[in-house]
């Protein structure tokens, strides 16, 4: 039977051929080509970064960053509300109250002589310092301000982080940022309020350009656009919005924001320069040091001293090589050829179109309908799955590409304008008929 083991003990047992472990010189010579395999891999710096323990500091890092500059940037959505409505209450229970005064002229407010009790979801600049109806687009200015400095701050602190250090340009962005939000939570004044704000945003600036940059030289290539949509705006955008919420006044949630990046300052020990930014200046034994530094913390096996050097000699020799070889360009010769010049300019329209209808929307949105809370949380959940939707397939599917996804994103917002805009045609073609009747 076929249960019964004296049967099949008397059988002979043949090597099973799945099973079988090869003969020892055959193991030998197996071990010494992954050995070959492994040193041919590691060529380069990509080849010592890896999804591991100290990528988790850096990405660590990076998200504390990340929620800083986006909560300051965000901060505006909300400090800069303007009320959903202006009612007026008279005291002596005979003249009717009336119920919004932004409805009625600017000549018809001069006389008005009640008791002013603005509707709001957030207690706002606005609310504080009495800034209604057409008033508000004073508040709405500081958004300007805070553009202008985030932009020559991304200029300034780009050119610092690639002659100075990225770790360096952002310990010091980090600091003054939330230096200056606690200074911006004790400001009296819309004037003093902007002057911190422009300020505060030159630094802000700097931190969102040269995170993005150091997050990215760390990270493995195949897993770069995966990590970026996971670590993104969209989900602190989201994580935001409840701060802002539950802080319900502008100064509070200014410093709600401060302490949640205040891990952020110890994790800044824990992390090293970019070795990539290191070989690309001729630092080759701090490079040699970070790297062995890196496997040390990661558990993998150590390179030798003398292979690493060499192979980040070779790679400073690549960038020296790619320097000696590449021109003096400026901006005019993005325009010197058709096919430069064509998608230059499809892709700064398209970011500059997209760019205006996303700030646009984020900064206005107390105007939409519903709430301003619900509007936020919903814009940013939408932002994320579509964020996670497009690393995956960037991971997944080969023919999935950049150029695609930038197309489709395009196609979509191109189809929402028309739409909206022949919504507004009709809507205006409606009411010029129904005045004409």
């Amino acid at each position: 039977m076929g249960d019964n083991p004296s049967s099949s003990s008397s059988l002979p047992l043949l090597p099973d051929p799945i099973h079988e472990p090869p003969p020892a010189y055959e193991v030998d010579r197996i071990d010494d080509d992954k050995k070959e395999i492994k040193e041919e891999e590691k060529k380069n710096v990509d080849s010592f970064l890896r999804l591991s323990w100290y990528c988790a500091r850096i990405l660590f890092l990076s998200e504390f960053i990340l929620f800083g500059s986006a909560g300051n940037m965000v901060y505006l959505v909300y400090a800069g509300a303007a009320p959903k409505s202006v009612p007026c209450y008279y005291d002596d229970g005979l003249t009717p109250n009336i119920t919004d005064i932004c409805k009625m002229s600017k000549e018809e407010r001069l006389n008005l002589n009640c008791t002013l009790d603005p509707q709001y979801e957030f207690y706002s600049l606005n609310v504080q310092f009495q800034y209604f109806c057409e008033e508000t687009s004073k508040v709405k200015a500081t958004v300007s301000f805070q553009m202008a400095g985030v932009l020559f701050g991304a200029l300034f602190w780009g050119f610092f982080a690639d002659a100075k250090g990225r770790r360096l340009a952002l310990i010091i962005c980090f600091t003054v940022t939330m230096f200056l939000s606690i200074v911006n939570a004790a400001v009296t004044s819309l004037l003093m309020f902007n002057i911190v704000r422009t300020i505060h945003a030159f630094f802000n600036g700097g931190a969102l350009i040269v995170y993005g940059v150091y997050k990215m030289e760390h990270l493995p290539r195949k897993h770069r656009f995966l990590i970026s949509s996971l670590i993104a705006w969209s989900p602190n955008y989201i994580l935001i919005t409840i701060l802002a919420w539950l802080s319900h006044d502008w100064r509070t949630f200014q410093l709600v924001i401060v302490v949640f990046c205040l891990p952020a300052f110890p994790a800044f020990y824990f992390v090293y320069e970019s070795p990539r930014w290191l070989i690309q200046k001729g630092r080759i034994e701090e490079a040699r040091v970070i790297l062995q530094k890196m496997q040390e913390i990661d558990g993998v096996s150590e390179t030798k001293k003398e292979d690493m050097k060499k192979m980040i000699d070779e790679e400073h020799e690549k960038v020296l090589a790619r320097e000696r070889k590449s021109k003096n360009y400026n901006v005019t010769h993005l325009f010197r050829h058709a096919d430069m010049a064509i998608a230059t300019m499809t892709l700064s329209i398209g970011v500059l179109v997209t760019s205006m209808i996303g700030y646009g929307l984020m900064f206005n949105l107390e105007t939409l309908s519903g709430s301003l809370f619900l509007n936020s949380i919903y814009l940013g959940l939408i932002r994320w799955a579509l964020n996670i939707t497009t690393g995956i397939m960037d991971f997944k599917i080969v023919w999935a590409g950049r150029k695609l996804f930038h197309t489709i994103g395009q196609g979509v917002v191109a189809m929402g304008l028309m739409m909206l805009a022949w919504t507004h045609y009709q809507e205006e073609e409606k009411e010029s008929i129904s005045n004409s009747n």
